[in-house]
């Protein structure tokens, strides 16, 4: 599949690329409402990092958005949602979040801003039992 402007080769695609442990699925994801703002024009990708915002858009309801600082990143986005090409259309949609823990999920598969700090990133999910983690989610002990 060819690459679009501003796409990693490696951007995950599948939830196992983002999620590598929760406790139960019926528990800690949810069907919740996803908005993107008219003015924004980029895709929602798996992993995106989302905020809770309450009156969202001109709808005023109350949904996740892309997360404005990395100390607001409270969830995570699951299924994919395009933004309209039409800069005047808001984008309003059912969507599977990570919304709680326990899990643990891929620091590097996480989608975020450029300005945010991967460690403010990690701390604010870590406030809502989503542990971020970079490479395997193992230790190996050594042997004495």
């Amino acid at each position: 599949m060819p690459l679009s402007a501003g796409d990693r080769f490696d951007q995950p695609t599948r939830i196992s690329d983002v999620v590598k442990f929760e406790a139960d699925s019926r528990y800690c994801r949810e069907v919740q409402s996803v908005h993107i703002d008219a003015a924004d024009t980029d895709d929602m990708v798996v992993g995106e990092c989302l905020e809770w915002e309450i009156d969202a858009g001109t709808l005023d309801i109350d949904s996740w958005i892309k997360a404005t600082a990395a100390a607001d990143c409270d969830a995570i986005l699951l299924e994919p949602l395009a933004a309209d090409p039409d800069p005047a259309v808001e984008v309003y949609a059912e969507r599977v979040v990570l919304v709680r823990g326990p899990a643990i999920v891929s620091l590097e598969n996480l989608t975020y801003a450029a300005g945010f700090a991967a460690a403010d990133v990690a701390a604010s999910l870590a406030g809502e039992g989503i542990l971020a983690r970079t490479g395997p989610t193992y230790e190996t002990l050594a042997r004495t």
